[in-house]
């Protein structure tokens, strides 16, 4: 009896402080906070393949390469042990010191587990699904070269929701579901 009693006790502890670290978590404001996005990063088995894809197809360009071995920097990217892993920073062609545009990162880990987002064609969105959108110009030209590198084409070029772009999804080569779109100009 004594055994169940403490434990009881235990439990309503636990119960009260996970109210007042609530309590604590609430006072945080929108200001305290002050979230932006800084990057992506992308684990690749294949980081020339990715390359390829992110400079032909999104006309993006390496902007740095580095070898990441020390065993905290491995963690970051759940791999452990004694590696050496490869990192490449990319930004969009029209990166420059003044105009400071977010990029994308690769990471190639050659033992990451494989998934089932390799699937080919349309498809319906996998939870925990990674999707990432990229505004473009000549989504048609674009659409015409993916097509001729046999790209997977998840979603064909489409008007989109709102009627105000023209929208094309794909697959990288990891599987990543990759949107694009352009904006419809206005005729006058």
């Amino acid at each position: 009896m004594k055994k169940v009693f403490t434990i009881i006790i235990l439990a309503n502890l636990f119960s009260i402080s996970q109210l007042n670290a609530q309590s604590e978590v609430s006072k945080i404001t929108d200001e305290d906070i002050n979230a932006t996005v800084s990057g992506m990063a992308f684990v690749t088995k294949d980081l020339k393949a990715s390359i390829k894809f992110y400079k032909d197809f999104l006309g993006f360009k390496e902007r740095k390469r580095i070898q990441i071995d020390t065993p905290g920097g491995l963690a970051n990217f759940g791999v452990t042990g004694q590696k050496s892993l490869t990192y490449v920073a990319l930004v969009p062609a029209t990166f420059s010191k003044e105009n400071i545009i977010m990029g994308i990162n690769l990471i190639e880990i050659p033992e990451a587990a494989e998934t089932q987002l390799k699937q080919m064609g349309a498809r319906a969105p996998i939870a925990s699904e990674l999707m990432v959108a990229f505004s473009v110009k000549n989504l048609k030209k674009i659409e015409k070269m993916m097509r001729a590198n046999n790209i997977p084409i998840v979603a064909p070029l489409t008007p989109s929701a709102t009627g105000k772009s023209m929208t094309l999804a794909v697959l990288d080569p990891n599987g990543v579901r990759i949107q694009m779109y352009e904006y419809i100009k206005k005729q006058m």
